[in-house]
């Protein structure tokens, strides 16, 4: 499964109703309350997810945890990668960085940038396949704004917040009153849309030299990175993250990674393997994972690994695994 940094799950929590054991549950996403904090402690994605929505099953009025946790992150609080974006010429730059070093953040491409005659848009390719998921995408929106701002060195309102996602139950005017700019939902994208000229200001702390030497130790993390993760593995999260959508096809994988159709044909198979077989192996991956979330009923967890019907879903799970959903489920 994938992992993500645990300064989120420290903001979240910390972000949360104070009538909770915060303490409690940092140990028990294993983080040490006391230990300083390190933005390259990784923590399990699907659990983080899950704390999310267990977070937000507290909340006495609006869930609104999850933007006040987005709207205290800090660059610095993001080690090397922080001080790439805060150092770079403009925001739109740092946007820039954001999209070339997204795999350290959780491993897989979803962020790209888009500019228009008086926009940009900072866009993330997430699907809210669940609960947990939406509050991530929510509140990475609210992320990008506090990190621009802290870039630029001034509050700012953006000109719209977009989110793939329906809107929650009830109200969600306090979107808007949080952003300061009108909340699109059931989008295209989710996207956070800047003024152009804001976007091309310069950041108060850019400078060419710095941004270029903290981009050289990003180059060397980044290519350490994908040394240590397998092409396999590199493939088989890209299809994990697009199967809540549907069974991707080759050519949208081949998209994800950077790379054209013929050079991931060549790819796979020079390292003698099948993109039927990954698909498989993901599927069978993703499922096994869900299936230890017991918020998740096997009919969503069917639709979460690309399988329009439950009963597919049950026959190909026991020809991957030898069990049922049900009867792995009560092994767990």
């Amino acid at each position: 499964m994938a992992q993500i940094s645990s300064l989120f799950v420290r903001k979240v929590i910390a972000a949360a109703s104070d009538s909770l054991n915060k303490p409690s549950l940092l140990r028990e996403m294993g983080v040490d309350p006391d230990a300083p904090l390190d933005f390259d402690m990784l923590v399990s994605e699907e659990r983080y997810y899950d704390l999310l929505q267990r977070l937000a099953e507290t909340e006495a009025g609006p869930v609104e945890f999850h933007l006040r946790a987005g709207a205290s992150m800090r660059c610095d609080e993001y080690g090397v990668l922080g001080l790439a974006w805060k150092s770079a010429p403009t925001l739109l730059e740092s946007f820039r960085r954001a999209v070339r070093y997204a795999e350290l953040i959780n491993g897989t491409r979803l962020y790209s940038v888009h500019e228009q005659e008086d926009t940009v848009l900072i866009a993330m390719d997430r699907e809210a396949r669940s609960p947990g998921v939406r509050l991530s995408n929510e509140a990475a929106m609210a992320s990008f704004l506090a990190l621009s701002q802290d870039s630029v060195g001034r509050a700012f309102a953006p000109l719209a917040v977009h989110y793939r996602h329906g809107p929650p139950p009830g109200s969600a005017s306090h979107y808007q009153q949080h952003f300061g700019c009108p909340v699109h939902f059931s989008s295209q994208f989710n996207a956070l849309a800047v003024p152009k000229a804001v976007a091309l200001e310069p950041n108060r702390l850019g400078d060419t030299a710095m941004s270029r030497f903290f981009e050289a130790q990003l180059d060397h993390k980044l290519a350490t990175l994908q040394r240590d993760i397998s092409f396999e593995q590199r493939v088989q999260s890209q299809i994990s993250a697009a199967l809540p959508t549907g069974v991707p096809k080759k050519a949208e994988i081949a998209r994800k990674l950077g790379l054209s159709d013929r050079t991931l044909n060549r790819r796979l198979a020079d390292e003698g393997l099948s993109f039927q077989r990954l698909l498989e192996k993901s599927r069978s991956a993703l499922a096994s994972g869900l299936l230890e979330q017991s918020h998740y009923s096997l009919a969503e967890i069917a639709f979460l690994t690309g399988f329009s019907e439950q009963s597919a879903f049950t026959r190909a799970f026991k020809r991957w695994n030898g069990l049922t959903p049900q009867a792995y489920r009560q092994n767990e």
